[in-house]
């Protein structure tokens, strides 16, 4: 049977991190300086509020020498008796309402927790988080395993920790592709931080499959630009983490004017450009010489190009394609799934062959 958690032991340890931490930017500071001081003082005094009803034996003695810290605290910082007197009526009286909000905050910060990581592309955990939470646990992990071919399986591990103030949050989460065909290589990735909270689940994959996603980026300007990142499998940093290369705009792809001169329809378009930057390979149908002819198309931002094969892998001449002005989208676009995946070799369009992509 699991041991019960200390939660108020918990939280004590959770604010002395946070107490050292600042002892490090001013040494000495802390035991006269009273903004922190008072600031403690409520900490302690949540405690008390979030915890006072608790069975835990353990919870109640660590609270119990709380209480004594506490009115040490209380006396330093307020040596007049009356005001003390004063200030302990005025929390006895408002204590049930910081006690409702304190609940509140809790229960919005957990709501916001599960959109969070729902937005993330990981869905079903709600119970599980929950579960988690329910134990007061500090920091804990969230496994997720699916397969997404006959062979191939993502392992995802959330990290979810709890900040000093109380608020659970998503740190990072590791991302890993396994193929049964080559069990010894895995590939692995931590995605967090900035980019953590960026790249969802589905992207994580398309990345450790070793394509390319399109992500948006605040640029030098203040504008919004289109950065595209990969993978790089021949370089990892001190943490064993993949190098993440980037093509901004400057780097010379651009999507929308290499799709601009392919014959289709501004709304299969938009379906396609959409489906690239999460690092799809999109399918459409085109009638060429009055024939449905297979197209499957990706993205190659290092080499600024667009790639393309048919069902069979046989190079279609683009040129053709182009010249072709009858020729329109039968079906609407779709997803590349593992059984339109097993056509030929990838055909490359590029400039080299003085073909304008």
């Amino acid at each position: 049977m699991e041991e019960p958690i200390n939660r108020v032991e918990r939280d004590l340890l959770a604010w002395q991190s946070r107490e050292e931490r600042f002892e490090k930017l001013f040494p000495g500071s802390l035991v006269g300086n009273r903004p922190f001081l008072v600031d403690k003082l409520r900490f302690l005094e949540e405690l008390s509020l979030l915890y006072g009803r608790s069975e835990n034996r353990e919870e109640q003695l660590t609270l119990r020498i709380l209480h004594v810290e506490k009115s040490a605290m209380e006396r330093k910082l307020y040596p007049n008796r009356l005001q003390r007197l004063f200030r302990r009526l005025w929390s006895y009286l408002t204590a049930p309402g910081r006690s409702a909000k304190l609940k509140t905050r809790i229960a919005g910060n957990l709501d916001e927790l599960k959109v969070t990581v729902r937005k993330m592309g990981f869905e079903g955990l709600d119970s599980k988080i929950d579960r988690e939470i329910a134990h007061g646990k500090h920091a804990f992990h969230l496994p997720i395993s699916y397969y997404v071919s006959d062979t191939q399986r993502m392992d995802y591990s959330l990290n979810i920790i709890r900040e000093v103030n109380g608020n659970y949050q998503l740190k990072d989460y590791i991302a890993s592709l396994y193929d049964e065909r080559k069990p010894s290589h895995i590939r692995k990735q931590i995605f967090g931080g900035e980019d953590g909270y960026r790249i969802n689940a589905r992207q994580a994959r398309k990345l450790l499959e070793g394509k390319a996603i399109a992500l948006e980026e605040v640029g030098s300007m203040g504008s919004s630009v289109t950065v595209w990142k990969q993978l790089d499998f021949t370089d990892k940093d001190n943490n064993g983490n993949f190098r993440i290369k980037e093509f901004p705009p400057a780097y010379g792809f651009d999507l929308l004017q290499q799709l601009e001169r392919l014959p289709f329809t501004e709304e299969i378009k938009d379906q396609i450009t959409k489906a690239l930057k999460m690092g799809e390979e999109e399918k459409v149908t085109v009638q060429l010489d009055g024939k449905p002819i297979d197209l499957f198309i990706s993205t190659d931002p290092q080499k600024r190009a667009l790639y393309i094969k048919n069902r069979r892998g046989k190079h279609l001449d683009y040129g053709d394609i182009i010249r072709q002005k009858t020729n329109k989208p039968v079906r609407t676009t779709k997803h590349v799934t593992e059984k339109d995946n097993e056509a030929g070799k990838i055909i490359k369009l590029s400039r080299s062959r003085g073909k304008s992509i």
